[in-house]
């Protein structure tokens, strides 16, 4: 892409920083009591771990944390990511906001100390501390069913997240998608790469080895997902009616 006759992205690029910085991302923020919907996505060491939430009733976009192996980390040192502080910042988000949907992706860590995934133990606690509270289950039936885990090791779910990967760079595109303007969400954004598969196309890292994180921006693009997801469902619907106040929610 072009911009002023100056290359500012890869051809290869998902999105150019300039299209982000392009939609609102100044004198926005989450006021308490906000109803909202979290995407997690977590990793144990070399990858960035992020959470990131939507508003539903605008589509604006939050980091509420990110955790990866900081730059000056000693390399003869493992680093893993902090699970008892992601914890707290759940509770916390909890505590002054009002999910009513809350996603995690597990990602391939396993823990040396039981062999289980680097953070099933995390997630079952979550589903089991704040299940009742969610208005959408992850997988709210049948086999797996979960409040919180939403695993993209099944091939359905990357479907679903590749159709959300489109319309999130259409949004981009029509300045549609508010924001924060968080450093690193702007980093992993123009970090992404777009990745052709069976339903059309993903995103994923420039390659397999490369320090230069997308996960912040897969999270953002989860959570406009799943905002979605919560405004086509009948616990939504239910709702909005049972509120009275006849709201009306864009789609976007």
């Amino acid at each position: 892409r072009f911009w002023f006759n100056q290359i500012t992205a890869a051809e290869d690029a998902y999105l150019a920083p300039y299209e982000w910085d392009a939609n609102p991302h100044e004198g926005i923020s989450l006021d308490e009591g906000d109803d909202i919907v979290l995407f997690f996505d977590g990793s144990k060491s070399d990858d960035a771990t992020g959470l990131v939430a939507c508003r539903m009733r605008d589509g604006f976009v939050k980091t509420l944390g990110v955790w990866q192996r900081p730059a000056n980390w000693p390399g003869d040192q493992p680093y893993r990511v902090p699970r008892d502080e992601v914890d707290g910042v759940v509770d916390s988000v909890f505590a002054r906001y009002k999910p009513l949907a809350f996603f995690a992706d597990p990602g391939a860590g396993f823990d040396e100390s039981d062999g289980e995934r680097y953070w099933d133990g995390y997630i079952d606690a979550w589903a089991q501390r704040y299940g009742k509270r969610l208005k959408l289950k992850a997988v709210p039936s049948g086999h797996g069913q979960h409040a919180v885990m939403w695993d993209m090791g099944d091939r359905r779910r990357q479907q679903v997240f590749t159709e959300a990967v489109d319309r999130f760079y259409r949004d981009v595109l029509e300045r549609q998608v508010p924001h924060d303007g968080h450093k690193v969400l702007r980093q992993h954004v123009a970090n992404a790469r777009r990745r052709t598969n069976a339903w059309g196309y993903t995103i994923g890292k420039e390659h397999r080895e490369s320090a230069r994180k997308v996960h912040l921006a897969v999270c953002a693009i989860r959570a406009r997902m799943l905002r979605r997801m919560l405004m086509n469902s009948p616990a939504w619907a239910k709702r909005s009616k049972a509120s009275g106040k006849g709201r009306v929610v864009v789609l976007r």
